[in-house]
């Protein structure tokens, strides 16, 4: 067995692990700080001793590591206040000081990469956290500078955002839940997108049309193997059997770590170039261990057990090389944000005879509202005002889509629209006798300043565009109206 550093993990006591598996709304991976939880450190000559970091608090959650490995990054509750916060702290030391401010329910929390704004004199230190919000009241991915201002959302979905972690091109991969109230439904599929801090060029990275499972708790190593867990089993942490794709070719490259399909895995971090750390439950068996695996053989060896705590997240305390920084012209202000495609027709999921690409006539832009906000009388009137209504969303609980504009589509399969900036978008294509021909099974978002471009419609994600100057693009955007001028809110 290799020479084991010292490891930073989670600790749940099991007890609590049980009270969460009866949950029906959600997953307990999912309700951010865990109740009597302990962050904790165990190291070389330490035997079963491990020394505990997060002393005074009731409830921690998920943690990060900063980049020197001198401090951790965490959602933590103390014994003497009534919410949670982002918090950091030295590790050594043992002192921790509160990055954010505003009350709100923080679950997760990383660190990123700078952010370069040309708005600004000099580059600020940011992280990354999940906190709930309006209007869909699902976790939302933030980001804010280490002082805790600054904060902005970076995701704009009505689905639940939760598992966050830093690739080393920079991008956040975090995972996706669709189906079912709070994604707790049998036929829920939770795939995993990424982002850049500064919420731009969301991307699906892996499983994003794949049979039901969840999909979180990603890790890459040195040589660009991205593992993360896939869970199709019930467990009340999530466990699952582990994945691995390419970093540079995720949608393609998907493989089963052999010896994972039986038991529960989790949580899963790098070690070396083809050795892991994971937290492992034999079926039947009370709690969570800490093992190496290998990853070629799916071979185990016990690091730490104990029986009474889920031991969870661990993390080798070591430093590591943070991704370069990224510079950004996507503001906080009502700048417009524009999309565009270059052939509608261009497709990866075969044309249905009766409804080719090829007769897409105009594209339908849609949002999303909470299902409150939608009268019965306010979608007469829509329909009546523009021919089209809205609809329950079958992917998400509590939404509904709303029609916001038909645009045209070039004679060469092209458009281009000026579109509301940072609210969820899907997008259909409508024949010539109203029919709809395509549509997006997910929400995306387009932030502002942001010009987002697609090649096709359900296209291979890794195919290079047509080398020719579209015919959309040769005009001013179509201008697609706020959700404001299409929808009221009914009168409360």
């Amino acid at each position: 067995m290799p020479e084991v550093p010292s490891v930073i993990f989670l600790q749940i006591p099991v007890e609590t692990s049980d009270v969460e598996a009866g949950a029906t709304d959600d997953s307990s991976s999912r309700k951010g700080p865990f109740p009597g939880a302990r962050i904790v450190q165990w190291g070389p000559g330490a035997a079963d001793k491990v020394a505990t970091l997060t002393e005074g608090f009731a409830a921690v959650g998920r943690f990060d590591l900063s980049f020197d490995g001198r401090k951790i990054l965490f959602a933590g509750r103390r014994r003497d206040e009534s919410y949670s916060a982002i918090l950091e702290m030295d590790i050594d030391r043992r002192t921790a000081r509160r990055v954010t401010r505003e009350p709100r329910r923080y679950r997760e929390a990383v660190y990123l990469s700078p952010i370069y704004r040309f708005d600004e004199d000099r580059p600020h230190r940011l992280i990354a956290f999940t906190a709930d919000a309006e209007p869909f009241g699902v976790p939302v991915l933030f980001t804010c500078r280490l002082d805790g201002s600054d904060v902005r959302p970076i995701t704009h979905t009505p689905s639940a955002v939760r598992s966050p972690y830093l690739l080393s091109d920079g991008r956040i991969v975090f995972s996706l839940m669709a189906g079912g109230p709070g994604g707790a439904s049998p036929s829920a599929v939770e795939a995993l997108y990424t982002v850049f801090a500064d919420g731009a060029d969301v991307f699906p990275f892996a499983a994003p049309h794949a049979p039901p499972a969840r999909r979180s708790m990603t890790t890459e190593l040195p040589d660009g193997t991205v593992v993360y867990v896939e869970s199709r089993d019930p467990d009340p942490l999530d466990g699952g059997r582990l994945v691995t794709v390419r970093r540079v070719r995720s949608l393609s490259t998907r493989r089963v770590v052999p010896g994972t399909t039986e038991g529960f895995y989790h949580s899963p971090s790098g070690f070396d170039d083809r050795t892991i750390l994971v937290s492992y439950r034999a079926s039947g068996a009370e709690s969570y261990g800490i093992h190496l695996l290998d990853l070629e053989s799916g071979r185990r060896t016990l690091l730490f057990d104990d029986p009474r705590y889920d031991d969870l997240f661990a993390r080798v305390r070591r430093p590591r090389t943070p991704p370069a920084g990224r510079s950004t012209n996507v503001r906080s202000d009502d700048q417009p944000a524009y999309l565009y495609c270059l052939d509608v027709r261009i497709t990866r999921d075969g044309a249905d005879a009766a409804h080719p690409p090829s007769r897409a006539r105009r594209v339908r832009i849609l949002t999303a509202v909470p299902t409150l906000a939608v009268s019965k009388k306010n979608t007469a009137e829509q329909q009546e005002r523009t021919g089209f209504a809205s609809a329950p969303d079958p992917n998400d609980h509590g939404a509904r889509g709303v029609a916001l504009a038909e645009a045209p589509i070039y004679e060469d399969g092209s458009f281009y629209l000026q579109v509301p900036a940072a609210v969820p978008l899907r997008v259909e294509t409508i024949g010539e006798n109203g029919e709809v021909l395509q549509r997006m099974r997910s929400w995306f978002w387009v932030m502002p300043g942001e010009s987002r471009g697609c090649i096709g419609c359900h296209e291979d994600r890794e195919r290079t565009p047509p080398d020719r100057h579209v015919l959309a693009l040769r005009n001013p955007p179509f201008v697609v109206p706020p959700l404001s001028s299409v929808v009221r809110r009914p009168a409360k």
